[in-house]
């Protein structure tokens, strides 16, 4: 059975980017920025929240620099993806999660907390 990738680097660079595969970082990335966009159009955080914003830049990111990736720039992509990743974690955490202080002095959650609360 032919699969039609000849060497190591192909496999990495399909892994990657494939847009059609569902364990690629290109799929995983789109499907996180599609659920971010699902809670901004649910007005659960932001349109433009800083956790789409980072998921976008991360899949252009990921399907710009594997297109031009050689051997030895596989391990420092995936390190870049893991540092994207984490910070598309944070910013999610500080818009739908974080306990923020009130300004009368109370606490209160972000609004996806408060929605799940109901």
């Amino acid at each position: 059975m032919e699969l039609g990738v000849s060497s190591p680097l192909e496999i990495a660079r399909f892994l990657i980017v494939d847009a059609a595969f569902p364990r690629s970082i290109n799929f995983c990335l789109g499907e996180v920025a599609a659920s971010l966009e699902a809670l901004a159009d649910a007005d659960l955080m932001p349109a433009e929240s800083h956790a789409l914003v980072r998921a976008r830049a991360a899949r252009d990111e990921i399907v710009g620099d594997a297109g031009h990736l050689v051997g030895n720039q596989v391990g420092s992509l995936m390190d870049r993806v893991q540092v994207r990743c984490n910070a598309i974690h944070t910013a999610l955490d500080a818009s739908c999660f974080a306990l923020t202080s009130h300004a009368e002095g109370g606490a209160q959650y972000a609004q996806a907390a408060r929605q799940a609360q109901n």
